[in-house]
């Protein structure tokens, strides 16, 4: 083998050897220094791209809710951060925008602020709100809706499930969201 190539092969292993392995994805529920409001994190890096399922939303909120000292004061906000962490929420949002009759084919045409009640709109659905409340079922707490801001649009036929979808037909599929939390009734 040539000196060079040599040193080059040499030099490609020990960079590789250098690079942290991948981590999976390790979600987690943080407090903040108000006990009121908590951060669902999707990884413990916030330079790594982690999706968060609907079973894994779950679970993790279920288990740090049932840790909760029993005299932590109310939690009243949980962020969830961006929607397209949780492709579930994020197709559910285009799916849900692409059918409603709220929501026009070419969505820059509402105002940035109306895009925002519309999307909190679609995930405060009755139906929809109830999946977002499982982990909370058997708590004296429970999901009353979402709060959103900074809605990102994007084309129907990249975020929304089947059919024919206009070529110029936006959708929203990304904004921060804030899960409302009150008193179980």
């Amino acid at each position: 083998m040539h000196p060079t190539l040599a040193t080059s092969v040499l030099t490609t292993a020990l960079l590789l050897a250098s690079l942290p392995l991948a981590s999976a994805c390790s979600p987690y529920v943080e407090g903040s220094p108000d006990p009121a409001y908590a951060v669902f994190r999707a990884h413990g890096s916030a330079f790594e791209s982690c999706e968060v399922s609907e079973e894994t939303y779950r679970r993790v909120l279920a288990q740090w809710l049932q840790s909760r000292p029993p005299e932590s004061a109310r939690l009243v906000s949980l962020s969830l951060g961006r929607a397209r962490d949780y492709p579930w929420i994020s197709r559910h949002l285009a799916d849900s925008a692409r059918g409603g009759s709220e929501w026009s084919d070419h969505g820059r045409q509402i105002p940035p602020g109306r895009q925002n009640t519309l999307v909190a709109k679609l995930l405060s659905d009755t139906t929809f709100l109830q999946r977002l409340d499982a982990p909370f079922v058997g708590t004296a707490l429970m999901v009353r809706g979402v709060a959103v801001e900074k809605v990102l649009l994007g084309a129907a036929s990249d975020y929304s499930a089947g059919g024919q979808t206009a070529k110029k037909a936006k959708v929203p599929y990304d904004a921060q969201l804030w899960l409302r939390i009150v008193p179980r009734e």
